[in-house]
């Protein structure tokens, strides 16, 4: 699949379920749902923070009732590490699908500086070390984490204790 946007090839991110551009970081999401893959409902109200990804406006938006911003770009989502916490449980203790291959982590992935939407610091990334094989970008002096499409979705369907 080629870029849209700029016409190079697109590049599929495993296990997530979209295409990105590494040329212009056009992103492409081959399905049309309501909420996303990651169940994010958007509230719609813009927020003043930008997406570490794409520098657009975050937009407030929820995941099962607790409280994160959103990219409409990329469908990254921004979390404080409280909420994140209360969605991971709510959504693990929930969820009837498991993944049954195990998915190694990209090692180019801990080589990405993204900064702190809140701070403008490089945030730390590092593999997560709960279910699924993530890497995701935290702010310790912020106590955010930034995580990519698909991210949610990998921790939730992981194998391992509901």
């Amino acid at each position: 699949m080629n870029c849209p946007n700029c016409g190079a090839p697109m590049r599929l991110v495993a296990k997530r379920n979209y295409f990105v551009c590494d040329f212009c970081t056009t992103f492409k999401f081959p399905e049309k749902k309501k909420t996303g893959s990651d169940r994010v409902q958007t509230i719609g109200v813009k927020s003043e923070t930008l997406c570490p990804i794409c520098e657009m406006d975050l937009t407030e938006a929820l995941i099962e009732r607790y409280p994160v911003l959103h990219c409409e770009k990329c469908r990254g989502v921004l979390a404080t590490n409280d909420e994140f916490l209360k969605i991971v449980r709510k959504i693990r203790s929930e969820s009837k699908d498991v993944q049954r291959d195990h998915v190694a982590i990209n090692p180019t992935e801990l080589k990405r500086q993204v900064g702190c939407p809140r701070c403008s610091k490089t945030m730390d990334v590092h593999p997560y070390y709960g279910p699924g094989a993530v890497v995701i970008d935290t702010c310790p002096r912020c106590q955010v984490i930034w995580l990519d499409h698909g991210e949610i979705s990998v921790i939730e369907t992981a194998p391992g204790h509901r």
